[in-house]
């Protein structure tokens, strides 16, 4: 499973799911990352008492992990919106070529 950075709907649905007693390895097959990611944020869920209730929001999960992980390199959360924007910035506006094979 190569490295891809979580959005904070990933890690709702990743705590959805240990809310609905998952294993870790169900959970890291389905959403396809590594088994220890999902025990890292089942601890961090069971310290924030996130489990035994309703779920935040989105933007309310979103401002308790910046609040936990602020200093994080390893945990840090991309909002989908920047991912986009980071791939509008880095392919927009270049020509687009067909490679020599294709073209004829």
């Amino acid at each position: 499973m190569g490295k891809r950075r979580k959005t904070n709907v990933d890690i709702r649905e990743l705590l959805h799911r240990i809310q609905k007693r998952e294993s870790d390895r169900a959970i890291a097959r389905q959403l396809k990352m590594n088994r220890k990611t999902v025990a890292h944020y089942r601890r961090w869920a069971e310290k924030q008492g996130l489990l035994g209730k309703e779920l935040p929001s989105v933007g309310e999960l979103s401002e308790l992990l910046e609040e936990t992980f602020a200093n994080s390199k390893l945990l840090r959360v991309v909002p989908p919106s920047s991912l986009f924007d980071k791939w509008w910035n880095a392919y927009a506006g270049k020509s687009w070529r067909l490679p020599p094979f294709i073209s004829g």
